[in-house]
């Protein structure tokens, strides 16, 4: 008989690695096996997607309490020493995050019982999860936490973290980090983020005369795309048949298009908004720059452009060193353009692009396979609705 097992939570954002790490795994379940039931935190493409091939999901709105901009009080006097305004206005955020989390959690355990939910899996963090956790121990729900990033964790998480029945990390940084926390060792397993080989494989590069660098993500701070801008001043001035793409959407996008402006690279430096299939891009791109400057987990637009037969440059910060392997460039002073260009300056050399590309190919069939990353994770199910009956 089918399992029918409720992913919570998908965040709707259409440039997060982690959402679509989660509908590639759910895509390619044996369904004959088991029900996915998806949770959305609002109404997006991933989700309108999903409901087209047949899988069912369930927007569930986060709470949006919050506290009053009004000045502090007790009884009828305003509150003015700011020692005891830091204290009340702690007591009262913590009271609202109290409440919100019941709430989220009441909304979840409704949704768990309304569809006789087996298996509860919990995606992105054990910080973010807390309302799973609480719905599965309330419901008796075997819970699967998969940890997709690098997160501090409290002692409320520790506590809850014991009734996970199996935690999946998506590198092993980032199962060390959470060990060295204290997440019990015997909870975890690493299983990494999986990419459909055959759809990447397949690939052939696009005509092109200039040689082009690509690089991809969201345009938040942490992803170092700033360093990669001025790396290209310093590549343009002697070497100007080069182009550069970026494809993301996020915060820093207009930051990053004044700088690019300031440097004169207008003509040069191009970034286009999210795109539903990177194929394309990665089809017209002859390198593949990812100038992450903070923990990166399994970045997906890494293992993507590997599966292109793109040679990629990176930091070493997080999972990505294990990622990448031998098959591409690590820089060693993530902050530094002068590094990135000198590294970028490297891969201008046909041969090296291409045994770098065919070395690619064969770390992503070994170890990136979205066949094997999901019959792993069915193992994981299969083991634990076992070990129930």
């Amino acid at each position: 008989m089918s399992k029918k097992i409720l992913f919570h939570i998908m965040t709707g954002n259409p440039t997060g690695g982690s959402d679509y790490s989660l509908y590639y795994l759910i895509k390619n379940l044996d369904k004959r096996k088991y029900i996915p039931i998806v949770t959305f935190v609002k109404e997006c493409f991933l989700e309108e997607k999903m409901q087209e091939e047949g899988i069912m999901t369930i927007v569930v709105k986060k709470s949006t309490l919050s506290l009053p901009q009004s000045a502090i009080k007790v009884g009828h006097k305003v509150v003015k020493n700011s020692y005891i305004r830091k204290i009340l206005g702690y007591i009262s955020k913590t009271s609202i995050e109290f409440l919100k989390l019941i709430m989220e959690t009441y909304r979840l355990i409704k949704v768990m019982r309304q569809y006789h939910i087996d298996l509860l899996h919990l995606n992105l963090s054990l910080r973010l999860n807390r309302d799973g956790i609480l719905a599965g121990i309330l419901t008796k729900t075997p819970i699967i936490s998969h940890v997709r990033g690098f997160q501090k964790i409290q002692k409320i998480d520790l506590f809850l973290s014991k009734y996970i029945k199996k935690v999946i990390y998506v590198s092993e940084a980032v199962r060390t980090a959470n060990l060295v926390q204290g997440v019990s060792e015997n909870q975890g397993i690493v299983i990494y983020n999986g990419v459909d080989i055959e759809a990447f494989q397949s690939l052939k590069s696009c005509p092109h005369t200039e040689f082009v660098i690509g690089s991809m993500g969201r345009l938040i701070e942490l992803k170092g795309h700033i360093n990669l801008v001025k790396a290209a001043a310093l590549i343009l001035k002697n070497y100007p048949n080069v182009r550069f793409v970026i494809v993301g959407d996020g915060p820093q996008k207009d930051f990053l298009f004044n700088e690019i402006e300031r440097l004169g690279l207008s003509n040069k430096f191009e970034i286009r908004g999210p795109l539903i299939d990177i194929r394309k891009f990665l089809m017209e791109i002859d390198i593949f720059v990812y100038p992450s400057i903070a923990p990166d987990a399994c970045p997906r637009a890494v293992i993507e452009a590997m599966a292109a037969g793109k040679p990629v440059i990176s930091t070493k910060q997080g999972g990505i060193p294990e990622l990448i392997g031998d098959a591409g460039i690590l820089v060693q002073d993530d902050k530094s353009p002068i590094e990135l260009s000198g590294k970028i300056i490297q891969l201008f050399d046909k041969d090296l692009i291409d045994k770098l590309g065919q070395k690619s190919r064969v770390r992503v069939k070994k170890y990136f396979d979205i066949v094997e990353t999901v019959s792993k994770i069915e193992k994981v199910y299969a083991e634990i609705l076992t070990n129930l009956k």
